[in-house]
């Protein structure tokens, strides 16, 4: 059975984001397309395969139901929850993700 996928509106921001900085910093179109096309199709794999991502708890002790998958230079976070994967960001890995996700953490 497949899984149905849903984008939060900050990961389709995210994926505006990452398309923007190639085509209009960057001024290259075909690395903006190269590269969103890349994460959307990492992301298809999640609809026959939603748990080849890591659990986020296995690398960071925080309590969370996030896992992610690499894509290129992009971290795509999700959560799995019954027959849904919900794709909630897409961050490039150098950027402070931990942050990003949840805030300051004491």
């Amino acid at each position: 059975m497949t899984n149905t996928l849903q984008y939060s509106a900050l990961a389709v921001s995210d994926l505006d984001e990452i398309w923007d900085y190639f085509a209009d910093e960057c001024g290259n179109i075909e690395a903006a397309e190269q590269t969103v096309n890349t994460i959307l199709g990492s992301v298809e794999n999640l609809k026959e395969f939603p748990e080849i991502g890591t659990s986020l708890n296995k690398i960071i002790p925080i309590e969370s139901n996030y896992r992610f998958l690499v894509s290129g230079q992009y971290l795509i976070f999700y959560r799995i929850e019954e027959r849904y994967v919900y794709i909630d960001r897409i961050i490039h890995f150098r950027r402070n993700y931990i942050s990003i996700l949840f805030g300051e953490i004491s």
